[in-house]
């Protein structure tokens, strides 16, 4: 995994635990898919869709501004129609993590 998602992805399990689930929270999600999503993998992919079921389960009010603020914003509005398996997304996140920095995804 390329350091620039690494750091990313461990940015994200921070802001789980720093940010609480509330109205406020929202925009700093929304900023970091923003700068997650201008990365460029180069052979692997990127979660996105864990990353976005994770949120919607673990941070339900923060998911429910997102999608009011969605109707203003296209990307966001498709951002927040995806969803997966809560468990697995879980854990294909922690697969990610876990990936030696030279092996790629089979995605």
């Amino acid at each position: 995994m390329p350091n620039e998602q690494e750091a990313l992805l461990k940015k994200f399990n921070k802001m789980l635990v720093d940010y609480p689930d509330n109205a406020d929270s929202a925009s700093y999600f929304v900023s970091f898919l923003r700068l997650f999503l201008r990365q460029k993998p180069s052979s692997s992919y990127l979660p996105t869709i864990e990353i976005m079921t994770i949120i919607k389960h673990e941070k339900p009010t923060v998911f429910f501004m997102m999608r009011k603020l969605a109707k203003y914003d296209f990307n966001l509005e498709l951002l927040t129609g995806l969803h997966m398996d809560y468990e697995k997304a879980r854990e294909n996140l922690q697969n990610q993590l876990k990936k030696p920095r030279n092996q790629s995804s089979t995605f």
